[in-house]
């Protein structure tokens, strides 16, 4: 199956917003016939109320093979 790369910036612990916006781009590549694929760029952490579950839902994508790893320290 065709995949859509989709990449993703700084969440800074947003973690509602992002379960939102993985929804919002599945939905978009299923309905062009393809897969989701995602690669987490910048700060998935720091100033927002939900880091852990940003690094989780990030952790959870990779398991799945949604996503590229991130990269850096």
């Amino acid at each position: 199956m065709q995949t859509i790369d989709f990449f993703i910036a700084d969440t800074h612990g947003e973690s509602v917003l992002l379960m939102k916006l993985l929804a919002f781009l599945q939905r978009h590549a299923r309905s062009r016939g393809a897969e989701p694929r995602y690669t987490f760029l910048g700060d998935l952490v720091d100033r927002g109320p939900d880091s852990k579950g940003c690094v989780e839902t990030a952790i959870r994508t990779i398991e799945i093979g949604a996503c590229t790893p991130p990269s850096g320290a």
